[in-house]
């Protein structure tokens, strides 16, 4: 049988997703107008200060990642606990997996598209589960084409984590957040972070969206100013020193 939208085939659950047939988004996807409200994860990053492993740079209007193994980067924000964080990217070379880091309750996991030689999606780690034998994960003959422009959303929830590609749902997994976490390949240096990252494979990152659902993420670096609680005025007239004794 076949998924809706896509030009991939599937067995049982084991599911070849390879482009959309631009279907609309499914319910519960935020459409554009809601993405206007995003944050630019990418105009934060400093490849300076925040790559883990792996070279990494600004290139053709993206973050490029090289083949290095578990290259990694973080964003210098920690998100809130219920948000959305889409990613757009291609693989340029390699065969291995493309990874968002995630974050809940400072709890770190992966979701992980093309892993073991571009055989599954997944997320990591579930019930101490690893990708390749968790609830959460779902096998393809091909999961990714090199140079093909991807969307993936991971929505966040307390109670339900789902991932979406290019539109449609690939995964979902009812979180037990205590009994997760990547494996010492790849970990970010500050788990209450999200992140990017790729395995043996270079990936070009033209996007790096969150948006928050409840509450407000913090930026360790960056990120929007916040207002003065008293307005700025002028403490001196150019004619008398008046002014300065009502301070």
């Amino acid at each position: 049988w076949r998924i809706p939208g896509f030009r991939g085939t599937c067995s049982g659950f084991r599911c070849a997703v390879d482009a959309p047939s631009g279907l609309p988004a499914p319910e519960g996807l935020p459409d554009e107008a809601a993405w206007a409200n995003a944050i630019d994860l990418l105009k934060l990053v400093d490849p300076q200060k925040d790559v883990v492993a792996g070279k990494w740079t600004f290139k053709d209007g993206g973050l490029c990642s090289d083949e290095t193994q578990g290259a990694r980067i973080e964003m210098p924000y920690r998100p809130t606990d219920e948000y959305d964080f889409r990613v757009t990217f291609s693989r340029l070379s390699g065969n291995d997996s493309v990874i968002q880091f995630l974050s809940q309750y400072k709890a770190s996991f992966l979701w992980v598209m093309g892993g073991w030689g571009n055989t599954i999606f997944g997320f990591q780690t579930v019930g101490r589960m690893g990708k390749l034998d968790n609830p959460s994960t779902v096998k393809a003959p091909r999961c990714l084409e090199n140079g093909q422009k991807y969307v993936c959303v991971v929505q966040v929830r307390r109670s339900e984590v789902k991932a979406f590609l290019n539109g449609q749902l690939i995964s979902s997994w009812k979180p037990e957040l205590d009994k997760s976490g990547p494996d010492a390949r790849f970990q970010l240096r500050d788990h209450s972070l999200l992140g990017l990252g790729s395995h043996y494979s270079s990936t070009q990152f033209y996007k790096a969206e969150v948006l928050e659902v409840t509450g407000k993420g913090t930026f360790t670096r960056g990120g929007p100013q916040s207002a003065p609680s008293h307005p700025w005025r002028a403490i001196f007239d150019g004619k008398t020193l008046n002014c300065l004794l009502e301070q």
